[in-house]
């Protein structure tokens, strides 16, 4: 199963556009993003694997893939490719390129804490429409997640 098959079951389960960009802009989606991650106390400023190599900065890994599966990006190695290529990416990614070995180990180590950032963001997306979407956002945001780990591990297994 490819990415894009993915993206596809995905967007059936929903009945809808996996990409909330095509919704609300990717400038407000942006600004969602890290306005729900803004309010979240972190555990600690910087991410590393284990065995060195560049550090990150924990709030903007966690805003990243907030913003990415709110975009309907799942697979660690695409958001790696669309960093280079798409300028919303960029910019939350504050000119680091992350690996997708890099980004796969904060999405396991960090994954509850990612689901919280993107249920806040899908709620206050879900406010901007003026709807009181808490339950479902946190609901939606487990789901999302769920396909990121999918998408992940059958890019391990090909």
């Amino acid at each position: 199963m490819t990415s894009s098959a993915i993206r596809e079951i995905a967007a059936e389960e929903s009945r809808g556009s996996e990409d909330l960009a095509e919704t609300f802009g990717a400038v407000r989606l942006t600004q969602l993003a890290l306005e729900a991650v803004g309010d979240l106390e972190s555990p600690r400023r910087e991410f590393r694997l284990p065995g060195g190599g560049d550090g990150y900065g924990f709030r903007m890994l966690l805003t990243l893939l907030a913003y990415a599966y709110a975009r309907g990006v799942y697979s660690s190695v695409e958001l790696a490719e669309r960093i280079v290529a798409d300028a919303d990416l960029r910019y939350l990614a504050t000119g680091d390129r992350p690996s997708p070995t890099e980004l796969r180990q904060f999405r396991r180590q960090h994954g509850r804490l990612i689901q919280m950032a993107l249920g806040r963001l899908l709620a206050l997306a879900a406010k901007g429409m003026g709807t009181d979407g808490w339950c479902r956002g946190e609901t939606e945001a487990a789901r999302r997640l769920e396909l990121a780990m999918a998408a992940d591990s059958y890019a391990l297994d090909c």
